[in-house]
């Protein structure tokens, strides 16, 4: 194994729980924090997203400390993870940028709201076109079904499915590109306002 001489009870310390792992956390945290945070700023990242992927970094060691068997050291580990991160972060800002996505969360939204009447007919559409998704893609809709009635965040989905925010999001990023085709016949009936 190529553990530090340190890393066992650090380690130790982190699965344990408690007092020791709290301690042990404001440890690695204290000496990673600086490094990975100017990492993250050097890949392009305002100080809000730097501090975001900081914390999702620390989020996802602990949850997968339990598997953690030291064939790298713990701090190699944890540079694995903020590097994926930041992978997972420019995948979504990908996604985030492309121009069908507004439109198809327009859609799942009017089609969610029970108080809209002015677009009947479209409601009818995406219904439709949500319950014949539904049928073959359940899991995935019941989760599109969160976000988009329920509001939550990608962080309350991701604690739902047991999934880690990452793999939530490409989860939910299959979900919408199935879900496109079946929608698509209702686009001509959305009216989007632009500023």
């Amino acid at each position: 194994m190529d553990e530090e001489p340190d890393d066992k009870p650090l380690v130790a310390d982190l699965k344990a729980g408690g007092n020791g792992r709290a301690e042990a956390v404001k440890r690695l945290y204290g000496e990673l924090s600086g490094p990975m945070r100017a990492f993250f700023r050097r890949k392009g990242l305002d100080d809000k997203a730097a501090e975001d992927l900081l914390h999702e970094t620390f989020v996802n060691l602990l949850r997968g400390i339990g598997g953690y068997r030291g064939e790298s050291p713990v701090r190699a580990w944890a540079w694995a993870i903020a590097r994926n991160e930041m992978r997972m972060y420019w995948r979504a800002a990908e996604r985030r940028e492309d121009p069908e996505e507004p439109e198809t969360l327009a859609m799942l939204r009017v089609a969610s709201d029970d108080d809209s009447r002015d677009a009947a007919e479209l409601i009818d559409c995406v219904r439709s076109a949500l319950s014949r998704f539904e049928q073959q893609f359940r899991d995935q809709a019941q989760a599109l079904r969160l976000i988009v009635r329920y509001e939550w965040g990608i962080a309350e989905v991701a604690k739902h499915l047991g999934r880690t925010v990452g793999a939530t999001r490409e989860y939910l990023s299959q979900a919408r590109k199935r879900l496109a085709p079946f929608i698509e016949p209702c686009r001509g009936l959305l009216e989007v306002e632009t500023p």
